[in-house]
């Protein structure tokens, strides 16, 4: 399960680059308890339909896997979260708040990926992460 491992470390990162950051009068705290509150949910959303969401995946036979299908239809287990796509809707952040969430999501997930070894690229405003099969057949 090394790659999990991986995956969970690039959570980790981003959860720390959180916790010294100020976004309009929210506090590192405040941050990180809506981060976290966005990151059960998700995981209750995630669960409820896997099965479904996973077989469309694996029919596609893709190598390189969009942000969504890495956190939003990842099963839960995984540890590929991307705050980015949660902020993005989170209805108690203002809307200032969550642009600016979300860029940084994205630089963080970037610069956290290719610290932990995950060969990473950006496409347009989407990124795209590329993992090798064989550690994908690990978290499928």
């Amino acid at each position: 399960m090394k790659s999990t491992t991986k995956l969970i470390s690039v959570d980790i990162a981003f959860l720390y680059q959180l916790a010294g950051m100020t976004v309009d009068d929210e506090t590192p705290a405040d941050l990180q308890t809506k981060a976290f509150s966005a990151y059960r949910a998700a995981h209750k959303a995630v669960a409820a339909d896997y099965g479904k969401r996973a077989s469309a995946r694996k029919a596609d036979g893709s190598s390189a896997y969009r942000l969504e299908a890495i956190a939003g239809l990842a099963e839960p287990r995984d540890g590929a979260k991307v705050f980015a796509l949660w902020f993005s809707s989170a209805e108690d952040f203002s809307r200032d708040t969550r642009v600016e969430l979300t860029a940084l999501c994205g630089r963080c997930i970037f610069d956290a990926a290719y610290d932990h070894g995950i060969s990473s690229y950006f496409m347009g405003a989407r990124q795209v992460r590329r993992l090798e099969t064989e550690e994908w057949a690990d978290i499928l």
